[in-house]
């Protein structure tokens, strides 16, 4: 098999990698609309910030604190407990708000402060007043935190400021990496089961694309009018327009259990276990998301345009009677065309875990 034919069975396996994401992402979305996860995660995380040394949990009160100023509370509609309650908290938190109401809160002994009878005179400045309140916090990570505040940026508002939003950026990107995780899993979980159940096999495309030219071809021609990342409905009509054998159809249910019908236990174990790492490759493949494939299916399309004239034209290929014609497995280049692929994914400056990307590259976007 040329060069081009396997690069069109790796652009015909990206294609579909890409248009199933889309699928997938979809899917995703619409299950984190419904628990709305992000915010709940977003207040667990400043509840880890504001956490007592050694002592979980106890964050949550400052936090509360924290989510009922005003620069918080017009992020999400009632009060704190009314939108605890109905998990509609906000989803991102900008740090300069942040970091202004924890001030704020600090300052006016709302943040776990302890009683005093101690006061400052009127007009002192912003550092000596968040210092003197600082101290009185029982918080030890709070007043920490506060105090190392006011010794760098000294009375300066806007370097205390700086330095806390620092803090927080730092704790929200263990948060937004958590969150991304866990999106990444769910990401794979749906994607496992939407290829059992469609019967997206990557084995099974692969090498039917390597044995079917004419297939092949359509496939290519409908990733090259792929110009941008289609939309879901649009996606999913483009995978029952390829021709390849997905769904359950019997052409489709055939080649899938083309080998399993083989005598012996051993090749019957093996034709299984071949079926569910099909399977399981698209899973992983999926959870890196569309716009991880569309990227590939691009660098795939740019070396295709390159190799395809330098190859020789059909007089110069071996005829069908040659003692020795080069011959191609077709299970080698449906691994072949995966290995390639999985190089030029090096080329990306892709983060995987944006998977569940399409929603994880959202996540927390208006802390970075």
């Amino acid at each position: 098999m040329l060069l081009s034919d396997t690069l069109e069975v790796a652009i015909g396996v990206t294609f579909i990698y890409l248009l199933v994401s889309l699928f997938i992402t979809s899917v995703v979305e619409f299950i984190e609309s419904i628990r709305r996860k992000r915010g709940a995660s977003l207040f667990h995380g400043v509840m880890e910030m504001l956490d007592d040394t050694g002592k979980v949990g106890s964050g949550e009160a400052a936090a509360r604190a924290l989510y009922s100023h005003p620069l918080v509370q017009g992020l999400y509609v009632g009060d704190i407990d009314t939108a605890t309650r109905n998990r509609v908290l906000p989803s991102y938190l900008p740090s300069k708000s942040f970091t202004l109401a924890l001030i704020d809160q600090v300052v006016a002994g709302k943040v776990n402060a302890a009683p005093t009878k101690a006061t400052l005179p009127d007009g002192a400045p912003i550092g000596e007043r968040l210092r003197f309140a600082a101290e009185r916090i029982e918080n030890d990570q709070v007043r920490r935190a506060l105090c190392l505040a006011v010794q760098v940026g000294g009375n300066d508002l806007e370097r205390i400021t700086k330095h806390l939003e620092g803090w927080f950026d730092a704790a929200m990107e263990r948060v937004a990496g958590r969150y991304k995780r866990h999106t990444q899993h769910l990401t794979f979980s749906i994607g496992l089961g939407a290829a059992i159940l469609l019967n997206v096999n990557t084995l099974v495309i692969a090498d039917t694309l390597s044995k079917d030219a004419t297939l092949r071809r359509a496939v290519v021609a409908q990733a090259e009018a792929a110009h941008d990342i289609p939309k879901t409905d649009e996606a999913i009509q483009r995978i029952t327009e390829t021709g390849l054998p997905i769904g359950w159809s019997d052409h489709a249910r055939k080649l899938a259990f083309a080998n399993t019908d083989l005598p012996g236990l051993r090749e019957k174990l093996f034709s299984y276990l071949q079926l569910a790492v099909g399977y399981l490759v698209t899973a992983l493949a999926v959870s890196l998301g569309a716009p991880f494939w569309f990227d590939v299916l691009k660098k795939l399309m740019v070396i295709r345009s390159t190799v395809k004239p330098s190859e020789p034209q059909p007089s110069q290929q071996f005829p069908p009677d040659s003692p020795n014609p080069p011959r191609g497995d077709s299970a080698s280049v449906a691994i072949g065309s995966l290995a390639l692929a999985g190089t030029l994914s090096g080329l990306i400056d892709n983060d995987i875990y944006a998977a569940a990307p399409a929603v994880g590259d959202k996540l927390f976007e208006e802390w970075e």
